[in-house]
């Protein structure tokens, strides 16, 4: 539901000169095609993030896996947003602010339509597994052995020679 009481407010996505207009109680952020604004990158979180108008303002919470950036650092928890602030999801950059500047056009609104790109996982978060009977991996770990006996030997032979 709208919110007219705090005024006109947008994420723009200068690059592209697209503002995202923040007109509902919650605006979802992410690579799912269910969000509010979509981010189509593979490093975004399918939900990554999302503006809440709270107390009189527009506060920004990352619930995403790969984390969110506000001005150039982490976000650690939820931080009111003023005139300007950047925001970072994954490798999209977008501003926050109350007013359009020229050349930039409000963004359609997002359609609720599921596609491949909202279903894949998030890159950067997958656990990658070594199979015991990849062979890279056995020969890895003859290397391994094999410079902890070298390492055993050498320190011996100086145990040795010390006296």
């Amino acid at each position: 539901m709208p919110d007219a009481s705090l005024g006109s407010a947008y994420l723009v996505d200068d690059r592209a000169k697209i503002a995202h207009a923040l007109t509902l109680q919650s605006t979802s952020i992410g690579r799912d095609a269910s969000n509010e604004i979509i981010i189509r990158d593979p490093s975004a979180s399918r939900f990554h993030a999302e503006i809440r108008q709270e107390n009189q303002t527009f506060v920004l919470h990352s619930i995403g896996a790969t984390g969110t950036l506000l001005n150039a650092k982490p976000l650690d928890g939820p931080h009111a947003l003023t005139e300007g602030d950047s925001v970072e999801i994954a490798f999209v950059r977008l501003r926050f602010t109350h007013s359009l500047g020229e050349g930039i056009a409000e963004a359609p609104p997002a359609v609720s339509v599921g596609d491949e790109a909202s279903r894949k996982p998030t890159i950067g978060t997958e656990v990658i597994e070594v199979d015991d009977e990849n062979l890279a991996s056995k020969d890895l770990r003859r290397i391994e052995l094999t410079i902890l006996v070298v390492a055993v030997l050498v320190g011996l032979w100086w145990l040795a020679t010390r006296r």
